[in-house]
């Protein structure tokens, strides 16, 4: 965590240089509970971050929050890792986003589709796809 997120003490940045295979992606998690396991989060809606990205930086981004459906480590799944989740451009100006539970997919054409585990969340997973430049991206995260 670094400091000065938008209206917050604290933030998660990443930064660093995506690599340059066919398939790339890095991405940073934090777990809702420590150590890691199951979190009830059925008595919310959904989460809400603010985020931007630096000039000259990718802003593609994929929320990813595993369930015990989707994370290996729960036992469930048989093709894991297809968490649900949301896409995002950023821009370079602070914006809040929104993102309710119930809008949350599984990207299509790999794994195995899996229900959502509103009572088994595991954590929150933001990542970025794509070769490209340096890419720093600061979020200031809460959940609504």
């Amino acid at each position: 965590m670094s400091e000065g997120g938008h209206a917050s003490s604290w933030a998660a940045r990443f930064h660093g240089k995506v690599g340059t295979g066919a398939v790339v992606y890095s991405g940073l998690g934090v777990n809702f509970v420590d150590p890691k396991g199951q979190y009830d989060a059925s008595k919310y809606a959904g989460v809400s971050f603010w985020a931007r990205r630096a000039e000259n930086s990718t802003g593609k981004v994929r929320l990813k929050v595993p369930d015990v459906n989707t994370d290996k480590e729960a036992g469930v799944c048989t093709e894991c890792f297809n968490d649900f989740g949301a896409d995002f451009t950023f821009t370079t100006e602070w914006k809040q986003y929104v993102v309710p539970f119930k809008s949350m997919r599984q990207l299509g054409g790999w794994g195995r589709a899996a229900q959502a585990a509103h009572r088994g969340r595991q954590g929150l997973r933001p990542a970025m796809a794509g070769a490209g430049p340096p890419a720093p991206t600061t979020t200031s995260t809460s959940t609504t």
